[in-house]
């Protein structure tokens, strides 16, 4: 969007997001494929996230904040596809696959000699 277009969105709510609606094991598979690793997503139940949460210190309000989250993700209110990044920003939104592609490194694969591929760990939160 241009400085001068900024007035005509004022007030606007913009839902952003990619070019298709993925669920947590259509990002691991397409990690997976970008690294050449094996990823796999697991579900984590409510009990189990708010007992590694407290655990882990994390205050009730975030831990509240998170487990509803992920409520609203698996009942499917988040399951949107929007033309915002192409109408407001004028280019194609990026995809997931692409992005994993391109920061394969930022996921845990580091480049080594030889053209092979070393591996770091992958480190993960409870969702």
């Amino acid at each position: 969007m241009l400085a001068g277009e900024a007035a005509a969105h004022e007030g606007a709510v913009h839902e952003i997001t990619g070019p298709e609606s993925l669920s947590y094991a259509d990002l691991a598979a397409a990690i997976s494929r970008a690294t050449a690793r094996r990823v796999r997503y697991a579900a984590v139940p409510r009990a189990a996230f708010g007992i590694a949460s407290r655990a882990a210190r994390v205050p009730a309000w975030q831990r509240d904040v998170a487990a509803g989250l992920y409520a609203a993700i698996r009942a499917g209110y988040l399951d949107v596809v929007t033309d915002v990044v192409e109408r407001v920003g004028g280019k194609a939104p990026e995809s997931f696959g692409r992005f994993a592609r391109e920061h394969a490194a930022a996921f845990g694969v580091v480049a080594a000699s030889a053209g092979r591929a070393a591996t770091r760990p992958v480190r993960g939160t409870v969702s």
